[in-house]
Order: structure tokens, then sequence, then C-alpha cells
């Protein structure tokens, strides 16, 4: 695959894709297209991708229907924390593999086709590694304070 991926690339029009990418949102025009490109670049590409956004701004359903309309996007009347906007990207959801991800996080193209592949070879619930954008020291140290209890 080149640079380009044309939008009907992103998942399958004429089947239920094997992988739904979900995506809370709130505020997060200014990092949410990084997060969408990196999905395009995407060397597995059986995947459909949710963003479920619950602010009350017009600039993330703006950007999502505008510059990636392969994305299906839901815009929720009510605010909702993250676990509640991913279970309602889940009730939208058409594959038969969940993937979570937030808009302020992009991956590296391989890594839908690594998450399938470690489902596939029996992982139940599989995760994946993480890492601070800047990696300054208050990133860092933010990033270990959330997250110390898994590291």
């Amino acid at each position: 695959m080149g640079d380009e991926h044309p939008a009907e690339k992103i998942g399958p029009m004429e089947k239920h894709p094997s992988v739904s990418v979900v995506i809370p949102a709130y505020f997060s025009h200014p990092t949410l297209a990084g997060c969408l490109e990196s999905l395009r670049r995407q060397h597995f590409r059986d995947f459909e991708a949710i963003v479920v956004n619950s602010s009350p701004e017009e600039s993330t359903r703006e950007l999502v229907t505008g510059e990636f309309p392969e994305v299906h996007f839901h815009q929720s009347p009510v605010r909702l924390y993250p676990h509640a906007a991913r279970n309602r990207g889940l009730e939208m959801a058409k594959g038969s593999l969940f993937v979570f991800t937030d808009p302020d996080c992009t991956q590296a193209p391989d890594w839908l086709a690594r998450l399938v592949d470690a489902h596939r070879k029996g992982g139940g619930v599989v995760v994946g590694a993480m890492g601070c954008r800047s990696g300054s020291w208050f990133e860092n140290g933010v990033h270990l304070t959330k997250f110390f209890e898994l590291l």
C-alpha cells in the first residue's frame, strides 16, 4: 500500500467488519485527526471505526464527517464519560472483535494486525503497550500516575 488510503478501504461495505474500533471523544478535535489518520494507515483493513462524541461543540462532528467520512460518527446529546461512550460505540459496532483507543492516541501501521493476531492465537483480552508522545518528565509522570497499577 502506498501513502494514500482512500476512505472506502477502511472497512468493507458489503459485509460486517471483523473488528470495530471505538473511540470516545470529548472536545477531542485537536487530537482526533492524528488518531483517525493512523487508522487509515493500518495494514489490517477489515475494520470499522466509530467515534462517539459527547462534547456540545460542532468541531468534532465537522472534522469526522468532513475529513473522515468512512468513520461512523455518533453525537450524544448528553456528556458521556469514556466508559459510557465506549459502551455506546459497542451498541453500534458490527464487528466480532472490539478494540478501544483514545482520540489522543496514534497507532503504528501494524497495531491492529498485531492485536488481531494475538487474539487469534488464543488471547481472550489483549492489551498493547502505550508510550508518551513527547517523553517529557511531566507527561511521563502523568502516565505513570494514571497507570501505575497496570505497569
